[in-house]
């Protein structure tokens, strides 16, 4: 057997884990955001330099990667709370100092003076935008390692998985900041869509021929023998253009739920989802079918995500209160109660979750779980830090460097996937040895990120 194809057969007939497992798995994030803010509240963490570097890159680059690990061996509630107990301990024998977190409450005057200068970002979506980033090129090299758990590598058809949640916590996290600005009236809207399509085309006919050129593992049932994700951002962006514009009246909202339920109907009414899982792949189309299959249902992850981000990132106060982001979370209250009620009813009619077609289920639950990650993240901030704290001391560096160059962050671990690929016998690596390897691939990817941020160079996406 080739090592192409052993590689193949490895990723490959994957059934995932329970839907509770793998929500609770992205908990393990939020988990980390609650150690950094306890560590610094509390001046614990040092302010800057690589000390600063080292500890922000332990906590949120090998801490996950450490539980990718061992959630193999123990379940991820247990990890979760394991990872909350040194905050938990802090809370307890470290009392936060909250004069000197009220320290510009306490100074109206100079408050006021120093409002202009606050950073009017939003943390909590920095932080969520960030952490998923990282999550998902953690796993796309990850997966090729044995010592990650099988059950978190993408599902065959039916089922779920952390990395199937990736895939559609990307679109979703994509979708916010595109959805705090309307600009689909203004002159050359379309043009501009046109051009970022063509630069997500090429970037995927380049992928094909390096991934055709090295020889490089491919599993077909993913998206298709040549289609693959930038083709679907490509598609992707001109669709929604095309859906806004008809029909610019609707919010994301029902846009997104519209598009979900023609989509739910192609696959249940129809022979289009019997077409997708049997039919032979004798034309270009059919090659790629996985790909078209799925394309409505990213589209309405974007598109929900647009939603999260209309209510979250649109007026922004020149301070987020409490009582700002209690106003926002409570517009997202029938979003979310919407999700998981058409999660439940879609699956009566499905077999289940499945990313393959991304199916309403799919959708729907990667939908919810995001959106109330978010709201989490939101609230959470809101409730530790006084609102005139500024954004740089809510955000860790090496997140807010991430967030930054999300583009530049997703492409180098593309990259960098294939080098290691080709240079290292991934299948037969010890855990020690891959997870050095992850370690170093990680390392070179934040580093890089503080450098560009050092010399003013963003490559968002």
């Amino acid at each position: 057997m080739s090592r192409n194809l052993e590689k193949e057969l490895f990723v490959s007939g994957t059934t995932g884990s329970s839907v509770l497992e793998t929500t609770v798995m992205i908990c393990i994030g939020f988990a980390c955001c609650v150690l950094w803010t306890s560590m610094k509240v509390r001046k614990i963490l040092p302010a800057q330099g690589f000390a600063s570097f080292f500890f922000e890159f332990c906590i949120f680059g090998l801490v996950p990667l450490l539980a990718m690990h061992i959630s193999g061996k123990v379940h991820p509630v247990v990890l979760t709370l394991a990872f909350l107990v040194p905050s938990v301990f802090l809370h307890f024998a470290s009392p936060v100092n909250w004069d000197y977190l009220k320290r510009f409450r306490n100074n109206k005057g100079k408050a006021s003076a120093d409002y202009a200068k606050f950073d009017r970002r939003i943390a909590s979506v920095t932080f969520y935008r960030s952490q998923m980033m990282l999550a998902t090129i953690t796993c796309i090299l990850a997966v090729d390692f044995p010592f990650f758990p099988r059950k978190h590598a993408k599902v065959e058809t039916w089922g779920i998985s952390l990395m199937d949640f990736g895939v559609g916590s990307f679109m979703f996290s994509s979708g916010t900041v595109a959805g705090r600005k309307n600009d689909i009236q203004h002159p050359g809207a379309f043009r501009k869509v046109l051009f970022n399509a063509s630069i997500l085309f090429l970037l995927g006919v380049f992928r094909i021929f390096l991934t055709k050129g090295i020889e490089y593992q491919e599993h077909v049932t993913e998206y298709g023998v040549h289609w693959n994700f930038f083709f679907t951002l490509s598609f992707m962006s001109v669709t929604i253009f095309i859906i806004r514009k008809a029909l610019s009246k609707l919010s994301y909202f029902y846009l997104a739920t519209s598009v979900t339920l023609i989509h739910l109907f192609l696959l249940v009414c129809t022979p289009f989802q019997k077409w997708v899982l049997v039919a032979p792949r004798t034309s270009l189309i059919s090659q790629n079918k996985e790909g078209i299959a799925s394309l409505l249902g990213y589209t309405s992850i974007f598109l929900y995500g647009m939603h999260a981000g209309s209510i979250i990132l649109v007026d922004r106060p020149r301070l987020y209160t409490r009582a700002e982001s209690w106003k926002r979370f409570q517009k997202l209250i029938f979003p979310l109660l919407s999700l998981i009620t058409l999660y439940f009813v879609s699956g009566f009619f499905t077999n289940g979750i499945s990313r393959r077609l991304a199916n309403t289920p799919y959708v729907t639950l990667v939908a919810f779980v995001n959106m109330l990650t978010l709201c989490s993240y939101l609230l959470y901030d809101a409730y530790v830090f006084p609102p005139s704290f500024s954004y740089s001391d809510r955000v860790p560096r090496i997140l807010e460097n991430a967030n930054n160059n999300g583009l530049f962050v997703f492409l180098l671990g593309n990259l960098l996937t294939g080098l290691v690929n080709i240079l290292v016998d991934t299948l037969h690596s010890s855990n020690f040895k891959g997870l050095l390897i992850l370690t170093a691939y990680l390392l070179i990817i934040c580093y890089g990120t503080s450098k560009l941020q050092e010399c003013g160079i963003r490559f968002r996406i």
